[in-house]
């Protein structure tokens, strides 16, 4: 008996330790197909734009994660894009200083079209070190959707955490 409990303590044990670090993040964020996502999206906001009757202005804020390849660009965010990061998630979630301490851009590819992201002010140093030019990276990144009155619409991934291997 003695020697089942001791079995069952270091199963147990052993269990516990093969823990992948990333399952929290990979149940926070949904996984996604970046492309197929960008075209509902496209197909949704012309929809409302043709639609006389729709409200013209919405947002959308979602968690997602999915893979891409880093073109070695970066490039200094806008401020009408941290704007839409900041009013639509204050309109969510309430404010938060980490868009105005945000700074830069990358430019990841997926399947041939290249995308621009915001990545948090804290991972900026990280990724240089980590992610080459031409490297494959997961990305978990916080998603806005906002749909202007004026029928512009703006789809925004913003970096919460990365990867260079999919794990």
């Amino acid at each position: 008996m003695r020697n089942l409990l001791i079995l069952f303590l270091l199963t147990s044990v052993c269990a516990m330790g093969q823990d992948d670090p990333w399952d929290n993040w990979n149940r926070t964020y949904q996984e996604v197909d970046v492309p197929r996502l960008l075209l509902r999206e496209q197909v949704y906001a012309d929809s409302i734009d043709s639609d006389p009757r729709a409200v013209k202005f919405y947002v959308r804020q979602k968690a997602y994660r999915f893979s891409g390849k880093f073109t070695g660009q970066w490039r200094r965010l806008s401020d009408e894009r941290r704007e839409v990061m900041k009013s639509t998630f204050k309109i969510l979630s309430g404010a938060n200083p980490i868009f105005d301490e945000t700074k830069d851009e990358v430019a990841i590819e997926f399947e041939g079209q290249t995308h621009w992201l915001p990545i948090q002010p804290q991972l900026v140093k990280p990724f240089k070190k980590e992610i080459k030019k031409g490297t494959d990276v997961f990305l978990y990144c916080m998603y806005f959707n906002q749909h202007k009155a004026d029928g512009r619409l703006f789809n925004v991934f913003f970096i919460s955490e990365f990867r260079n291997d999919r794990k």
